[in-house]
């Protein structure tokens, strides 16, 4: 897929599979309620997509309980026109929404925070612009609205979005200048009112992205992404309410080069963040663990057979267990990968790999309970045509 929404969202990611790094050192055990065996049965499902559709992925996922989840994306038909999608989950089968202003328009996040109520954020090309879209579902219609642009852009997309409520929401994106340039910026919803708020870049940068945001009020929040100096690295940002501020956040043990892609917390004082990070002759999945006062790396599970990992989505209950979701590399093709955190370490899951899959990833997760998720992706045939994968474990 070439459409300039689809490669931010992708640049990151499948860039990082071409970095290598080593294994991390440090151990901070953490202890979580209710955390259980690792043990979880994957499988395959078949989420619909647009009539005509040459290629297509799934880029988020939230799910409210067994029976009820929204995964959005975006497809690409001929011609060159991109559309965004939904799907539904109603505990058996998938059902394609209907999304308006679904044309020239790419979905990247989406919250759910009741049954039937999702708002998914995106892009949406508007007098020769892509500008910020926000789509909502009240449980029977979608209904869309684009967003002010931030001062400066040349083009601007949420890439994701967190909601407490309906009418309570925090959404992150970036904005890239006529120059190339790329910053930070949020948005947030108040009741039905949009509201854009400025966040700080690092100094000096002018490659900056924001790719997740968590929030466990209106007025806590922690976004994650990465900026470029000129090496990848990791950027944290926390909302209160009224300020962004720049949080510290320590490269693993001898890594560098450490992008975030994921966060998910069980409160405002226990967040996991989780990504990629390169050191020595390996890449490895990257996790950093929020005790609310600062971000401390944590060993993934230990590569055997794979050559390099990443991971893109995590999940975490509010009583304690987490599953994060990626890829990792064997036998040069990239395969779905899942791991979950006992209460003390990250150990790997058996996904399932569609069959034909030249490689296949996982870009996100929503988990209800501790063996209760459902993750979506994609997954590239022989053809090198990208099509869309969603996994469930229960």
């Amino acid at each position: 897929m070439s459409r300039a929404t689809e490669v931010i969202k992708k640049t990151a990611w499948r860039a990082a599979a071409a970095r290598i790094a080593v294994a991390l050192a440090i151990s901070v055990p953490i202890t979580l309620i209710g955390a259980q065996a690792a043990d979880a049965a994957w499988a395959l499902q078949n989420p619909p997509v647009p009539a005509g559709a040459l290629g297509s992925d799934l880029a988020d996922v939230s799910c409210t309980t067994g029976s009820s989840c929204v995964a959005i994306g975006g497809s690409e038909l001929s011609g060159g026109v991109f559309v965004a999608f939904a799907d539904a989950w109603n505990g058996s089968s998938w059902t394609l929404e209907n999304i308006p202003n679904a044309s020239n328009s790419n979905l990247s996040g989406v919250s759910c925070p009741f049954v039937g109520i999702c708002i998914a954020v995106g892009d949406v090309l508007k007098n020769g612009k892509l500008v910020p879209l926000v789509e909502k579902s009240n449980g029977s219609a979608w209904t869309a609205k684009s967003l002010p642009a931030p001062s400066g852009a040349a083009s601007s997309y949420l890439l994701s979005d967190y909601c407490v409520s309906g009418q309570k929401c925090t959404a992150v994106g970036i904005y890239r200048t006529a120059g190339g340039d790329q910053f930070t910026f949020a948005e947030t919803l108040n009741g039905s009112t949009w509201t854009m708020h400025s966040t700080p870049d690092p100094s000096g940068a002018t490659n900056n992205q924001l790719n997740k945001v968590y929030c466990t009020s209106p007025a806590s929040c922690i976004a994650v992404g990465y900026y470029l100096s000129p090496s990848y690295t990791l950027l944290a940002e926390s909302w209160n309410g009224t300020n962004w501020s720049i949080m510290t956040t320590p490269e693993p043990a001898g890594g560098t080069d450490g992008l975030f892609e994921g966060v998910a917390c069980r409160n405002a004082s226990a967040c996991f963040a989780v990504g990629t990070y390169s050191s020595g002759t390996k890449l490895l999945g990257l996790s950093e663990f929020w005790n609310g006062a600062s971000w401390t790396p944590q060993p993934t599970a230990p590569l055997t057979t794979a050559k390099a990992a990443g991971l893109a989505g995590v999940s975490c209950t509010t009583f304690g267990p987490c599953t994060a979701v990626g890829y990792e590399r064997k036998n040069g093709h990239n395969l779905t990968l899942a791991e979950h955190w006992n209460g003390t370490s990250w150990k790997f899951q058996s996904t399932v790999i569609p069959p034909g899959a030249a490689n296949s990833s996982m870009s996100a997760v929503s988990c209800r309970s501790n063996v209760d998720c459902t993750a979506v992706g994609f997954w590239v045939d022989g053809s090198g045509t990208d099509l869309v994968l969603a996994e469930q474990n229960t």
